[in-house]
């Protein structure tokens, strides 16, 4: 516990409590105080960003991090107390997210294909290599 001597009193210093607290000690205070599961976000929130950035790209990193501490936040109480650090229970929840997200990817490419777009006329193919320009209409057809 931190102590911070003012004229010859000992008073304690919650900030610097919970800042060094472990992550289990943080989740536990945080179910009766939820400002304190912010700390949690700022110790882990940048490694997780790299994690799933290396795994899903930038665009969806963000999204995923927030998710991921939206999960934990809502499921802290299943925290394991036994667990000094809650990185491996971060990285878990933002992994399952990150195959939930590539699940979904694969059912919207598995329905392009149901509907029968031809890759070389496919608005899709077009943006990526960057040839013909939208068709007039700008509306998407059976054949694309």
């Amino acid at each position: 516990m931190a102590v911070i001597r003012q004229e010859g009193v000992a008073m304690r210093d919650p900030i610097r409590d919970v800042i060094k607290a472990d992550d289990a000690a943080l989740i536990e205070r945080s179910l009766n105080e939820p400002e304190i599961f912010a700390v949690l976000f700022d110790r882990h929130a940048r490694y997780l960003h790299r994690y799933v950035v290396r795994r899903l790209g930038p665009s969806e990193a963000v999204d995923v991090v927030a998710d991921t501490f939206l999960t934990a936040f809502q499921r802290r109480g299943d925290f394991d107390q036994a667990r000094a650090d809650a990185r491996p229970w971060l990285y878990g929840i933002a992994s399952n997210l990150i195959g939930k997200h590539r699940r979904t990817e694969m059912s919207l490419y598995r329905a392009y294909i149901r509907r029968g777009c031809i890759r070389r006329r496919c608005p899709a193919h077009r943006l990526r290599t960057g040839s013909a320009p939208w068709p007039s209409t700008g509306r998407w057809h059976r054949r694309c």
